[in-house]
């Protein structure tokens, strides 16, 4: 069972739903790596690995935004999101013109602010307009 707060990994496939958690080896996470959870696909997910392993036990959002970059990232990477689970804090960016989701600067929010933001005051739609 995943403790609340790790990180991990679902994946659906007919007929099952799958968790895969950090450290654990699966058929979309064939390399180990302790406290991460990585899944791509072919040379890239050997690069991202390598990646990992080079900065383990050194990666803030700077770095893992690094990783995601290509030749992580496909030539057709529209949207990316990294998410800390240990601060609740997460980058969106989105491809902007020539370039792909993971060259765009991207912008931070804080989940935990999000969630507990009131909601602005709107007036009620009146009907048929």
């Amino acid at each position: 069972m995943v403790r609340p707060g790790a990180p991990s990994a679902s994946a659906r496939r007919r007929p099952k739903f799958e968790i895969i958690e950090p450290g654990k080896k699966h058929d979309k996470a064939p390399e180990a790596i302790k406290d991460a959870v990585v899944i791509s696909a072919d040379k890239r997910y050997e690069e991202l690995a390598k990646r990992i392993k080079e900065k383990h036990g050194k990666i803030d959002g700077g770095a893992a935004w690094e990783f995601m970059k290509k030749p992580v990232a496909m030539d057709s990477n529209i949207q990316t999101v990294l998410f800390m689970p240990e601060t609740l804090e997460l980058w969106v960016a989105y491809a902007n013109g020539d370039k792909i989701a993971s060259e765009t600067e991207p912008r931070k929010f804080s989940l935990m602010k999000l969630l507990n933001r009131v909601p602005e005051q709107t007036t009620p739609a009146k009907k048929g307009t």
